[in-house]
């Protein structure tokens, strides 16, 4: 994303080349904001404006959904995907972080990403889901991932819940 020029961008990656189309669309709830039709070919740029963009941030984590469709040449839809995307931004200028263009001051906890029933596996969602809670609970707005590649649904969780994490 680039919330400075307020557009998002997709550079796809094929596996196979066809003579189809890929669409990419991005929605606020069921209305869509922006979608864009190229050629199903690698090395394709998707440029998608978004007018007034909604900035992701932990105070207010809106997400977009985005849809991306592959059709083969007779129009018929042969890939789906459905994903999100926030759009922030996260920058240094000489020693402060800034999220979104505006100085922003992390309270991170050191995570190890370790629990009692199954060491380095969640047992469950809701386990996942409660570690964010907690820390979040105690004041932390992150934190700093350690030991092990922490799963993407955790990382997916932390999305939606406003709380940055770094790895």
């Amino acid at each position: 994303t680039d919330i400075d020029q307020k557009f998002i961008m997709v550079q796809p990656k094929f596996y196979a080349q066809t003579k189809g189309s890929f669409t990419v669309t991005v929605k606020d709830g069921d209305k869509v904001v922006a979608t864009q039709t190229v050629p199903a070919h690698d090395g394709t740029s998707v440029v998608l404006p978004i007018k007034k963009p909604k900035l992701w941030s932990p105070s207010s984590p809106f997400l977009y959904d985005v849809v991306y469709e592959v059709k083969d040449s007779q129009g018929k839809i042969t890939d789906v995907v459905n994903s999100y995307v926030g759009m922030r931004k996260i920058h240094v200028e000489g020693n402060k972080v800034y999220l979104n263009n505006e100085p922003f001051y992390q309270r991170l906890v050191l995570d190890q990403g370790f629990y009692p029933d199954g060491i380095y596996t969640a047992s469950c969602l809701g386990e996942l889901e409660a570690d964010i809670d907690r820390s979040m609970a105690m004041g932390f707005n992150g934190a700093r991932l350690h030991q092990k590649v922490f799963e993407p649904l955790f990382l997916s969780l932390c999305d939606k819940k406003g709380y940055i994490v770094w790895g």
